[in-house]
């Protein structure tokens, strides 16, 4: 009955943005949100996807739409004089490793192409800006890995974290790792050993490390959608622009006042504004991290609630991964990772 009530629907645009440009909304924008968040299409103008108008692009924006066209939500009045942020896609190269084979060196090759419409892991110490806010985080999708690193589920079978926690620039192998999901108690839950890992080419053949396409995906073949997941979103410009908040999550290997002799793999949580620095590889913020937080989310907390029910998610816009003597990093999400996580048919 909702459905075909949304397929009735449509209003022309006043000041509500227009995600597919026909200028009406309706049950097309929100598919059409959720086709860009899928990694199936990079639209050219990104910052007509942003509906609520938060500078984030997410699942919430869809939602709203949604609720929207129920007469449930008001849009912000839209500012005619916001720029347009336009989204340049380009094919990625990227390496797969089968964890089935002893060699570590070994992987195949595979390309990414645009589809448009219109020895230490942790060899680098993490800034902590004053003092040490961490605070303890107990959300299970934060997940401990054994070399030492961070990562995060974005979907049933997939882990994402930084390529540093997986492969050595250095030897030119991928690190033998499992995945640790551990509780509010510190105590693991369940080891899963992975079955495949992707990174950039661009990341393997680097000389020096560089945090530009410090990024990839662990593929395991047990169902973790039990340990609950991250939505992936776009930070868009204009959230850089307003210095807008993030919070990083991850296992550090320094810990807060109160827990310095506590064994390690507790997991925290850190909350600082995106700076100005930011470019657009990386969105620098001041938020606490040390080594250990590596590959872990660099996520916006969003919420609406309708009828006295609020629904909310935390929605990814970067993968922690590095410091750079006043900030810390992390790779930007945007189209072409999206595509990476989602719309990849060489994940398993």
């Amino acid at each position: 009955m909702i459905a075909s009530m949304y397929s009735l629907m449509s209003y022309a645009v006043g000041n509500p943005r227009n995600p597919n440009g026909d200028s009406v909304i309706n049950m097309a924008d929100s598919v059409y949100i959720q086709q860009y968040l899928d990694g199936n299409l990079y639209p050219i103008n990104l910052t007509a996807l942003d509906f609520d108008q938060n500078g984030i692009i997410s699942q919430m924006d869809s939602y709203k739409i949604q609720r929207y066209l129920l007469n449930q939500y008001t849009p912000p009045n839209q500012n005619e004089n916001d720029p347009i942020e336009y989204g340049v896609a380009t094919t990625r190269y990227y390496r797969k490793h089968d964890y089935s084979s002893s060699n570590a060196y070994s992987y195949s090759e595979y390309s990414i192409s645009p589809n448009v419409s219109i020895n230490s892991v942790e060899e680098n110490t993490r800034t902590i800006f004053g003092s040490n806010d961490m605070i303890r985080d107990y959300d299970t999708s934060v997940v401990r890995l054994s070399i030492g690193g961070t990562g995060f589920i974005v979907n049933n079978h997939v882990i994402a974290t930084a390529a540093h926690c997986v492969y050595s620039i250095e030897t030119d192998e991928f690190f033998d790792l499992n995945i640790q999901i551990v509780d509010s108690d510190n105590t693991t839950i369940q080891t899963i050993y992975p079955k495949y890992s992707h990174i950039p080419k661009s990341f393997a053949q680097l000389s020096e490390y560089n945090s530009n396409f410090d990024y990839a995906l662990i593929y395991v073949e047990e169902d973790l959608s039990q340990y609950g997941m991250f939505k992936l979103g776009t930070a868009l410009d204009d959230y850089v622009d307003s210095n807008g908040q993030v919070t990083v999550s991850g296992f550090p290997q320094t810990y807060p006042a109160g827990y310095q002799n506590s064994e390690y793999g507790l997991r925290f949580k850190a909350t600082g504004n995106v700076l100005s620095s930011s470019n657009s590889y990386l969105l620098r913020y001041d938020a606490d991290m040390t080594g250990g937080d590596s590959g872990g989310p660099v996520y916006v907390e969003e919420g609406i609630t309708i009828d006295g029910i609020l629904k909310e998610y935390k929605t990814a816009v970067a993968i922690n991964v590095s410091q750079n003597v006043t900030t810390n990093n992390g790779v930007r999400i945007n189209g072409d990772i999206l595509r990476f996580f989602y719309s990849n048919i060489n994940l398993s």
